[in-house]
């Protein structure tokens, strides 16, 4: 069975894409809005800064989710020989 849509969802959809607009222009009108000449070399190292945060991040939370749903967060007994 196909999951339905509903107007709620379409309405949620819809507000968050006009705040990430939103968002997204206030930023481009504040960061144009600074005197500030970064040149190629800038561009370049803000955009390869941004993209490896991202894949570090990503890194991270896939291996605590792995971690999650092999059992090594779970609790250990205790050690009978202690």
């Amino acid at each position: 069975m196909k999951p339905r849509i509903g107007i709620a969802s379409l309405a949620l959809a819809a507000f968050l894409c006009a705040v990430l607009a939103g968002a997204v222009y206030g930023a481009v009108r504040a960061f144009r809005s600074l005197p500030l000449d970064f040149g190629l070399n800038g561009w370049i190292a803000l955009i390869g800064g941004a993209l490896l945060t991202l894949l570090l991040s990503g890194t991270l939370m896939g291996l605590v989710f792995l971690s999650s749903r092999r059992g090594f967060d779970d609790a250990q007994p205790p050690d009978p020989e202690n």
